[in-house]
């Protein structure tokens, strides 16, 4: 039986890479950048489903693809209070 990954991140969440994907290479281009979810398919290897922004930059494998993560891999953006 698959064990399906529970959403944690609701749509149109903004997210940052969390210290596990920082550190995957793959990901090395979007370190610093936040992104937006804008897909969750529990049954994936890859559930969620991202954009992604960095120097004001859509950015990602190319700009016009989608960058897909495992729940560990992304956090919720923290925002910075005045």
């Amino acid at each position: 039986m698959a064990k399906f990954e529970k959403q944690k991140y609701p749509l149109g969440t903004l997210v940052e890479l969390s210290a596990a994907g920082s550190t995957r290479q793959q990901n090395y281009s979007l370190v610093g950048g936040f992104g937006i979810v804008i897909g969750f398919e529990a049954c994936r290897h890859y559930p969620y489903t991202t954009k992604w922004m960095k120097d004001g930059e859509w950015i990602g494998m190319s700009p016009y693809s989608d960058s897909v993560f495992k729940g560990y891999e992304i956090k919720k953006l923290k925002t910075v209070k005045k």
